[in-house]
């Protein structure tokens, strides 16, 4: 059989992608790893994860190319793949190609090596808990990334390694039994961490709760990556149990060793509106709020949580403020204004269809919406000039688009109202 170890070099910048492969050729000269490897490499993670699939998703012997080469495949031979990816690329980077790459029933077999500039705790963290077996940070040296890569490929090499995924791969199918015997019988071998969270996993299956627990608790007070997936074990143990303390606690704890992971902040968030702890929860959702690099459907719950934990009006002013930087986005916008019209925040709303309808005024929809918005305001405050203004928007919601039914309707029903009301 060709036990060549296959590496993918992941980086947009062309020369740095020279510069590994020298460095793995040089380690091959030194006899740091073994002379028989394939080197191949991608610009993205979009590339690689074509790539990935070329080689280990299509049969052996098909004809396949790659960048307009001839490539062979190798099915079943990703366990002896090493990629080593940047993390910061475009479109897709290596955060995204590692996650995808884990969920994969084929290619979560390859070993990640990641490089990145900027190794904060948050990222560490969540590319260990994703996966990467080694992080290097930038710029890289020879001796830094043949330690990295040595290390790398010897895992990957080793019956340990093979006998951990034979056992993820049980527990994947239910097996836990068995899972749990081969478990039993690696640990005489092989002392470490992960294969006490693999316990742990195999006694949950089997609802072997307190044993589980005691694994998890152990797994915890060890080192920084083994802690965070000991932890998110304990956070599904307690809440299914309905120990809201103990799940509150460890997520809180989870949170601070992995803080980059914005869901879990917020279910940490709703836990605290749940058992009334409405002042912690805003602390957790302060903090998001601050972070730039959250996208809209994020703060988009975050206010939301802010309303539910009581905090309303900071809700709105974040909901107005996400429409300041999203104006270009007029169906978020429309929806945020919906909202704020349901709560009967009928001022907020006419703010936003005003900005909104600027940019976009060939939109029908939109003026269809701020009509809905000043006809239920006028008839609130007893205004027949926000319903004239109204029927004027439905109007020209329909000169827009013909065949708006809707709006048709509406017409005819605000001028009845009106006239209604002149008679009165």
């Amino acid at each position: 059989m060709n036990e060549k170890l296959l590496f993918f070099i992941v980086e947009d910048d062309k020369l740095m992608r020279r510069i590994i492969a020298d460095f793995i050729r040089e380690m091959v000269r030194s006899d740091e790893i073994s002379e028989e490897v394939e080197i191949y490499d991608s610009s993205s993670g979009e590339e690689a994860l074509k790539l990935f699939e070329l080689m280990f998703k299509t049969d052996a012997g098909a004809k396949v190319a790659y960048r307009h080469e001839p490539i062979t495949p190798l099915p079943g031979r990703q366990d002896k793949a090493i990629v080593i990816c940047d993390v910061e690329m475009e479109p897709m980077g290596g955060r995204k190609l590692l996650q995808i790459s884990m969920e994969d029933e084929i290619l979560k077999d390859m070993g990640f090596v990641m490089m990145t500039e900027k190794p904060d705790l948050g990222l560490v963290s969540e590319l260990g808990e994703l996966g990467a077996m080694n992080i290097l940070v930038k710029p890289l040296t020879l001796q830094s990334f043949s330690h990295a890569v040595r290390d790398v490929a010897a895992r990957v090499t080793s019956d340990e390694y093979r006998h951990y995924k034979e056992v993820e791969r049980l527990l994947e199918l239910g097996e836990y039994e068995e899972a749990l015997n081969l478990i039993t019988n690696a640990e005489s071998k092989y002392s470490n961490l992960n294969w006490i969270i693999l316990r742990g996993r195999a006694h949950l299956g089997l609802k072997e709760i307190e044993l589980a627990k005691s694994d998890f608790q152990q797994a915890e007070m060890g080192a920084h990556i083994a802690s965070i997936i000991a932890l998110k074990h304990l956070v599904e143990v307690y809440e299914a149990e309905g120990d809201m303390k103990k799940t509150i606690d460890s997520l809180s704890k989870l949170t601070v060793k992995s803080p980059d992971n914005v869901e879990r902040r917020l279910r940490l968030t709703e836990l605290f509106i749940e058992d009334d702890r409405p002042d912690e929860a805003k602390a957790v959702l302060d903090l998001l709020e601050m972070e730039k690099r959250i996208v809209a459907e994020i703060r988009t719950k975050v206010a939301v949580l802010l309303e539910r934990a009581g905090f309303v009006e900071d809700a709105v002013d974040m909901r107005l403020q996400m429409v300041d930087d999203e104006l270009d986005n007029f169906v978020f916008c429309n929806d945020v204004a919906i909202g704020l019209r349901k709560q009967g925040r009928h001022d907020a709303a006419d703010d936003i269809y005003r900005k909104i309808i600027k940019g976009h005024s060939k939109e029908a929809t939109l003026w269809f919406n701020r009509a809905v918005n000043l006809a239920d305001w006028g008839k609130k405050e007893d205004n027949d000039s926000m319903l004239r203004e109204a029927v004027d928007h439905f109007s020209m919601a329909l000169k827009l688009r013909p065949d708006y039914g809707e709006a048709d309707r509406a017409i005819q029903q605000l001028k009845f109202d009106i006239k209604g009301r002149m008679k009165k």
